[in-house]
């Protein structure tokens, strides 16, 4: 999982020290199951166990709607693109060349922008597997070192390369002060 700390100001809805700690997954068509439920999973148990209550929910560009996972599981996404009220935001990954997904999603150039234009102090974005080059195609990596998994390497551009490397056995380092990764064995 690849983690980067805003930089950029943007307005954010104030939550308050004792307010939930506010998390949302970014959902697109032909994302990865594993890689949006185990999120939701573990930061919502996460909040059962803590006292600072955790409020976890998928988001998607645009206005709420049905979204087709990568092996056919259909969500039905009622949070719309809502940024300033994060204070987490999830990217997963997802998809091959070809079919819905990452690539997709990098192609339109809506979701990287809009990860882009989200960067502000105190929001926190991350990633897991292949969302990780979506960030990158966001800029949000650029020059910094973060893994990806090794099949996906071949479907990535030398352009990506200058931002990434792909360890599968790495455990998981701060490679930078914004950014934390580790390969598919530690994400």
């Amino acid at each position: 999982m690849g983690t980067l700390i805003g930089g950029q100001a943007a307005a954010a809805t104030p939550r308050g020290a004792k307010g939930p700690l506010r998390v949302r997954i970014v959902m697109f068509d032909g994302v990865e199951e594993q890689d949006f439920i185990a999120p939701q999973e573990v930061l919502s148990l996460a909040g059962w166990y803590s006292s600072r209550k955790i409020d976890t929910g998928y988001t998607v560009l645009g206005r709420p709607r049905v979204i087709t996972a990568a092996f056919g599981t259909r969500v039905t996404v009622d949070r719309g693109w809502r940024p300033e009220e994060a204070d987490v935001i999830v990217v997963p990954g997802g998809g091959r060349p070809g079919e819905p997904g990452i690539w997709t999603e990098i192609n339109s150039g809506a979701l990287p922008k809009a990860l882009a234009a989200a960067r502000r102090p105190g929001l926190t974005i991350s990633s897991l597997c292949t969302g990780a080059i979506i960030l990158a195609a966001a800029g949000l990596v650029t020059s910094l070192t973060a893994t990806v998994p090794t099949p996906a390497r071949s479907s990535c551009s030398a352009a990506f390369w200058k931002a990434f490397s792909s360890t599968p056995s790495r455990p998981a380092r701060p490679t930078h002060k914004n950014l934390s990764t580790s390969g598919p064995c530690t994400s």
